[in-house]
């Protein structure tokens, strides 16, 4: 788990892998190691309808577990990759912040 290197920080990536019964995130270091990850069973198996605000608390949630996981510092991130099913997208205000509507998301 050294996350410094010959007196460099070690630059990291995180992977979050969106699925529809499990969200994971993985921590990779430079050799492409995992050194930190999480899964936990999505909320929303089944349902064709996805709260944004759940998602990203979930999102959230495996983010700093993965990275709690791995003993490391959130600013050691260098890189973040996303994977998600389908071409999701939301709307929101840009004012408010609010979104207009949930994701759909039909099996």
């Amino acid at each position: 788990m050294a996350s410094v290197r010959n007196g460099y920080r070690e630059r990291l990536v995180l992977a979050v892998d969106v699925g529809s019964t499990v969200l994971r995130c993985h921590v990779y270091n430079q050799a492409c190691d995992v050194i930190g990850r999480i899964q936990v069973l999505n909320n929303h198996h089944g349902c064709a309808e996805l709260d944004p605000e759940t998602l990203w608390q979930q999102f959230v949630g495996v983010v700093e577990g993965a990275v709690r996981d791995a003993g490391i510092q959130l600013t050691q991130v260098a890189s973040l990759g996303i994977s998600t099913q389908r071409a999701t997208f939301i709307n929101w205000n840009n004012i408010s912040k609010d979104h207009f509507h949930s994701f759909l998301k039909p099996d």
